[in-house]
């Protein structure tokens, strides 16, 4: 999958950072705070199902089959998991889309996930 999720509570992006970002935005030449752009709807339903739907799934069995998992921990490369956790503990909408950072030379946003008008076919394709 080449797309983030992330959460929006009270107009508010919830994601976390992680320290590879600063990896990524040195060696691409980025500054500032990350960039986002929601898919369409009909490719957010469609990749919520495909990667929310059946992580909740795998989710409720740990906490139910597998004593001492906890919900706490944040996860890199996983935003589907942590977007997750989010809802499930303080609430809000799941998205997902593009993000990405502006360039230093003032050339447009790298999007390290997704891209912008991304199709559904792009958004899986990776």
């Amino acid at each position: 999958m080449d797309g983030h999720f992330w959460v929006v509570r009270n107009g508010e992006i919830i994601d976390p950072y992680f320290k590879y970002y600063d990896y990524v935005k040195n060696v691409n030449g980025l500054e500032g705070d990350r960039k986002y752009i929601p898919a369409p709807e009909l490719i957010q339903k469609v990749m919520k199902k495909k990667f929310i739907e059946a992580r909740e799934e795998t989710l409720n069995w740990r906490l139910e089959y597998q004593p001492g998992f906890k919900l706490s921990s944040r996860i890199e490369d996983c935003c589907n998991f942590n977007a997750i956790l989010e809802v499930r503990q303080n609430g809000g909408e799941i998205v997902f889309g593009s993000m990405g950072w502006k360039k230093k030379n003032g050339d447009g946003v790298w999007w390290e996930y997704g891209g912008e008008g991304y199709t559904i076919k792009q958004f899986i394709n990776k």
